[in-house]
């Protein structure tokens, strides 16, 4: 409120009461305060009010502006300093309302106006309060069919994608980014090859099955790859030759093949490759092909290892991988408990 609107409420105020004293005098062209207040358009219990505030303060013209008795800000509202953090964070990283709550839960970071951590519904206050987020609404033309394994090794994801050249490298050697994922953990292998012909992908899906089985103990039974000719060929006598077929045998794994002209359906490894662009390739610059590998080396350490991965309702891969273990072998001393509860009773 400018100086100017608090001095025209201030004399139109002083107005009414000065009317309001006239009245008791006598002196008034009103009768009674119903009619004054009827005139000036107010309410006799604001008119007093007025009176009153006038009176206490010694005459203090001040006294007549208005004086919320509402609080300036929420006592549950997050402080400045925990509101900068979360836009900083959304700025910087491009995090979702449930990612950024779920980071600051786990580094036990509160609202120290509510002893407790921010929900997802304060970061999208935040959000709305800092001009932050996309309002939109995406529709999904058909229904979307997702599905999850229960145990790791029961279903891979094999893809093939190409990077973009780095500045100063010879662009005719071209760089292949091949990727096996675990369905259930999400655990990525990636290797960056020269090419994508047969035989390399065959080679590299055998060498990521050894590191699942050495790394991890995981033993794939499943393996889903799109109809490229790099996994397969499109008729029944030709799959029989095909080298990465016959790699599949060797490894007794079988070879699953998504329908033509669907990616979606080898949609975890296809969003894996999105996740590795927005925060790796399109965010640093690289000096070198092998600057980019070893950053992505270091990038695959910490995806495994610390980054939360909401397909996995906020849990690290390697956190998914230990839950479903200690899971089954809980589920093992149930069923040993239960076998010596019944022979037990046979005795």
């Amino acid at each position: 409120m400018t100086k100017y609107s608090e001095d025209m409420i201030i004399k139109a105020r002083l107005k009414y009461l000065e009317e309001y004293y006239k009245l008791k005098d006598g002196n008034s062209k009103f009768d009674t305060v119903k009619e004054l207040c009827e005139f000036f358009d107010i309410s006799k219990k604001t008119l007093y009010k007025w009176r009153n505030r006038y009176e206490q303060s010694g005459e203090d013209p001040r006294s007549l502006l208005n004086r919320s008795t509402a609080p300036k800000t929420s006592p549950r509202k997050p402080p400045k300093w925990l509101e900068r953090t979360v836009v900083s964070i959304r700025d910087r990283l491009g995090w979702s309302s449930l990612k950024i709550s779920v980071y600051l839960r786990r580094k036990g970071v509160i609202n120290p106006n509510t002893g407790k951590p921010v929900s997802e519904y304060g970061v999208r206050c935040i959000f709305e309060r800092y001009r932050r987020g996309a309002k939109y609404e995406k529709e999904e033309t058909e229904e979307v069919e997702r599905y999850e394994k229960d145990e790791p090794g029961e279903l891979a994801h094999i893809d093939i994608k190409k990077l973009p050249n780095v500045e100063g490298e010879d662009p005719s050697k071209k760089k292949y980014q091949h990727a096996l994922n675990d369905d259930c953990t999400r655990i990525p292998y990636v290797e960056v090859l020269p090419d994508k012909r047969a035989k390399t992908a065959a080679d590299f899906f055998e060498r990521g099955t050894k590191w699942f089985d050495r790394k991890y103990d995981i033993q794939f039974e499943a393996l889903l790859s799109d109809n490229g000719k790099e996994y397969t060929y499109h008729t029944k006598s030709g799959r029989k030759k095909h080298i990465f077929e016959r790699r599949c045998e060797k490894l007794d794994i079988k070879h699953k093949r998504t329908k033509v002209a669907r990616p979606q359906t080898n949609g975890k490894v296809e969003r894996f490759f999105r996740t590795i662009d927005d925060e790796l390739h399109n965010k640093f610059h690289f000096d070198s092909h092998k600057d980019r590998e070893m950053a992505l080396k270091e990038y695959l350490r910490k995806f495994r290892k610390y980054r939360m991965h909401f397909g996995i309702n906020g849990l690290t891969p390697e956190e998914k991988l230990q839950k479903v273990r200690s899971a089954e072998i809980e589920q093992q001393e149930e069923e040993v408990e239960s076998k010596k509860q019944e022979t037990l009773l046979m005795c």
